[in-house]
């Protein structure tokens, strides 16, 4: 803890042949950083690897791995890493192309006759509650079939547009007969001579008559081709039966043989990019990259096991690499961290990345966060509700795993938090309070609140301290905002204040109490010329007072005010996780007061637990919201703002995900 894993940088060079089964390892390890080796001088003069036949390997893998993809999400197939696969990608591509292609005909044959299938099933049962609902209200449909003579069309149109349409056809004579309305529209069957046919043809459409077919004479009356309609949908069901059943037995034969091939072409595809990194020689490969120190020997022993002892290895510290003194080169982090407190690293990385010299701040991020919380969200029940909602998310949901972790933690603060306050579900007189009732000693809260923000505040000074000193900015540690002076300041500051608060008074005299503060802040004053007088850098052209000396004092004043400020209103800025403790038992107050009103009401028993149930659930969402956030509000604003740099890089390691 409170320090990054040590890095070394490891050059590997394996021959052409080796270079997969190398990648496998470095995939199935997790523990490798990968490197461009053209990013280094000594290596510069690599080929790169690539060209076409490379980008077509690398073009089939995608469009084998997308296909794959699709295939899971039709049949609803959970991907299942396995670490055992190995594959050589330029020899099993064909293969694992001619796998899919069958996998695919097979699947799609069958797949292709059910959609026939429920197409057919579709037609036949529009066309059979078409028919009923017209079978019963169109005597005449039967003789009007009949006339096979004439041109006949029948079709729905809306009942209001049927003037209309009649007025179009007083050029032809023709026969209208309504036989059934249904919704709005009219089932019409027009009769008139063939040789007017185009005419009704241009005013069917005119008239937005959607046609229907009506099965010829020859197939019996209305009822009976309903009744052999029926027996073919029963046909269709039975063969779509079927044909289910051999589907999915054919799904269930190829599953395995889908998640072999997935995972082979996913590892493809992580080798392939891997080596866009690599240096490419005559015979051999280079590839550079990060590890973990305490992981060489088994990360060595393990190359040199699939290579049969034919690698190269160099091993440097951070410190050596010409590209890392130059700054070209970051070395990536890697936390070490108990597993409680890992899940924090994320807080801190959404913030941004440290430098690997800098202390690893997670630690105390998990502590302070959890107690803030806690503070703000006490309460025994829905410390429990957010604990169960935690460990469903813990077991549910895999890429939100961490997230679960803290929601656990945080209901475990709330519980804590919840004894102290004597509160469960908002009732301070089930239990007793272990320490206070926060409505009733608001004063005590506000103290411990600011109490808390002291120790943020000054653990955050102490660590720009020491990383300012990693980094060897000594003018930012000694004499900076939050360095040694800037400390001195607030901490004479606060020893004073808590004298006074004790005592009534100060104890010293002014004279005292004007060296006491002028000291620390007249070196604020001249930081400038000061860090230019100790920490000058031989070689350059700074000037001790670049702007001049009247614009000197006036930034100096106002550097003085704002470190003063600063230092105040990030105290104070602590007050809040007392203002939301108190606004937590506010909003069960205004809960239960309303509950009580609905008691009043007819069937008040009902409407008390609905208004309290439903009052909690409503506490829990918005107060937990607003919580965390200002939880993460102070962790960011008040704490990392004063010593966290950024401007690193994360560890990310060639893996199989």
């Amino acid at each position: 803890m409170f320090r990054p894993l040590e890095m070394v940088r490891v050059v590997l060079q394996v021959l052409h042949s080796d270079a997969a089964k190398v990648t496998h390892v470095i995939a199935k390890q997790g523990l490798f950083h990968l490197l461009d080796s053209r990013q280094f001088a000594k290596f510069a003069g690599q080929a790169k690897v690539g060209g076409e036949a490379f980008q077509s390997l690398v073009s089939r893998f995608s469009a084998l791995d997308q296909e794959l993809q699709n295939m899971f999400h039709t049949l609803s197939i959970h991907r299942t890493l396995r670490k055992d696969i190995e594959i050589e990608p330029t020899k099993e591509i064909d293969a694992i192309e001619d796998s899919v292609k069958r996998i695919r005909r097979d699947l799609s044959n069958l797949s292709g006759q059910l959609e026939q299938l429920e197409q057919q099933r579709e037609e036949k049962a529009q066309q059979v509650e078409l028919l009923r609902s017209i079978a019963a209200n169109a005597p005449d449909l039967e003789t009007i079939r009949k006339f096979t003579y004439f041109y006949r069309a029948i079709g729905f149109i809306a009942s209001k547009d049927i003037p209309r349409f009649e007025a179009s056809l007083e050029s032809i004579h023709v026969v209208l007969v309504p036989l059934t309305t249904i919704e709005r529209r009219t089932l019409i069957t027009v009769l008139c001579s063939p040789k007017d046919k185009d005419v009704l043809e241009r005013a069917l459409k005119s008239a937005y008559v959607e046609r229907i077919i009506l099965p010829d004479i020859g197939q019996g009356s209305l009822d009976e081709v309903i009744t052999q309609l029926d027996a073919d949908l029963n046909n269709i069901a039975v063969k779509k039966s079927q044909l289910s059943r051999d589907l999915q037995n054919t799904q269930a034969d190829v599953v395995e043989e889908l998640q072999k091939l997935r995972e082979k072409v996913s590892l493809a595809l992580l080798i392939l990019k891997a080596e866009v990194f690599y240096g490419k020689g005559t015979r051999s490969y280079v590839i550079l990259g990060w590890i973990p120190k305490v992981q060489i020997e088994t990360f060595k022993q393990e190359i040199m096991k699939v290579t049969e002892g034919r690698a190269r290895f160099d091993v440097s510290e951070p410190e050596l690499i010409e590209e890392v003194q130059q700054g070209k080169i970051k070395i990536p982090i890697l936390f070490n961290n108990p597993l409680l407190i890992k899940p924090f690293e994320s807080v801190v990385f959404n913030y941004g990345t440290q430098d690997y010299r800098e202390i690893d701040p997670t630690p105390i991020v998990a502590i302070t966060f959890l107690l803030m919380f806690g503070m703000m969200f006490g309460d025994v029940g829905h410390g429990i509700v957010l604990f169960a909602l935690g460990y469903w998310v813990f077991k549910r949901f895999y890429q939100f795993m961490d997230y679960g972790i803290i929601t656990m933690e945080c209901g475990v603060s709330s519980v804590i938090f919840g004894l102290l306050y004597g509160s469960i579900f908002g009732v301070e007189h089930w239990l007793p309070a272990l320490w206070l009732h926060p409505a009733e000693n608001i004063g005590s809260l506000i103290k411990f609140a600011i109490g808390l923000g002291v120790v943020m505040i000054s653990a955050a000074v102490i660590l720009n301290i020491i990383n300012s000193f990693h980094r060897k900015d000594y003018a930012s540690g000694i004499l900076g905002h939050y360095g040694i002076v800037g400390g001195l300041f607030y901490w004479i500051t606060i020893g004073l204040g808590l004298k006074y608060a004790i005592y009534g008074n100060l104890g010293v005299s002014t004279e005292v109490l004007i060296l006491f503060l002028a000291v620390p802040l007249g070196i604020i004053f001249f930081r400038e010329p000061l860090s230019y007088l100790l920490f000058k850098h031989e070689g350059t052209e700074e000037k001790l007072f670049p702007e001049g000396i009247a614009m000197f004092v006036m930034e100096s004043v106002i550097d003085v005010m704002d470190v003063v400020i600063r230092y105040l209103a990030s105290t104070v800025s602590f007050v809040r996780t007392a203002a939301f403790a108190l606004a937590h038992g506010g909003l069960f107050i205004a809960v239960f007061s309303l509950a009580d009103i609905l008691a009043q009401m007819k069937g008040g028993g009902l409407w008390y637990w609905l208004a309290i149930i439903l009052g909690n659930v409503l506490i829990i969402a918005l107060e937990g919201l607003v919580v965390s956030i200002q939880t993460i509000r102070l962790e960011y604003y008040e704490f990392f703002s004063k010593f966290f740099k950024g401007g690193g890089e994360r560890f990310q390691p060639l893996k199989v995900e």
